[in-house]
């Protein structure tokens, strides 16, 4: 599994680790990640395609702002997803993604926990020996 969940961070905030060989890949499994702290990922069919285009002023900024696109795409049009295809530009700075899921259904879906956001506490990507980290807290 290439992120894994910690123990301990805080009360009303859950917190996961990713761990990839690149950012594309880092960006996509700090996606599954979140949805999967929203909704058992196994319940979740690819019905539909949503392409975002975002930018961002650095890296850890367009990451942020991805993660918060997803929660809002969750919290405004009842989306879940459970693949994102990613692309950065080479300055990581602007990402398109297709995102595939489906409307949540409580009869269908497994729900675990209504994110409201990514907080910035503890946030940010690391690099250390050609692979990439991030720590990510999301507020339940």
């Amino acid at each position: 599994m290439p992120y894994r969940f910690l123990e301990d961070v805080s009360l009303a905030e859950i917190a996961y680790n990713v761990e990839a060989k690149n950012l594309e890949e880092l960006f996509r499994d700090s996606a599954l990640a979140l949805t999967e702290v929203m909704v058992d990922l196994k319940t979740v069919d690819e019905v539909r395609a949503l392409e975002v285009e975002l930018e961002g002023y650095d890296t850890d900024s367009l990451l942020y702002r991805f993660l918060n696109r997803i929660v809002s795409i969750k919290d405004s049009e009842g989306l879940v997803f459970r693949e994102y295809v990613v692309s950065l530009n080479d300055s990581a700075t602007k990402l398109k993604c297709i995102m595939k899921g489906e409307k949540i259904d409580p009869a269908k879906h497994e729900l675990r926990n209504d994110v409201k956001g990514v907080s910035m506490y503890l946030f940010g990507i690391k690099r250390k020996d050609g692979e990439y980290t991030v720590t990510v807290v999301v507020d339940i």
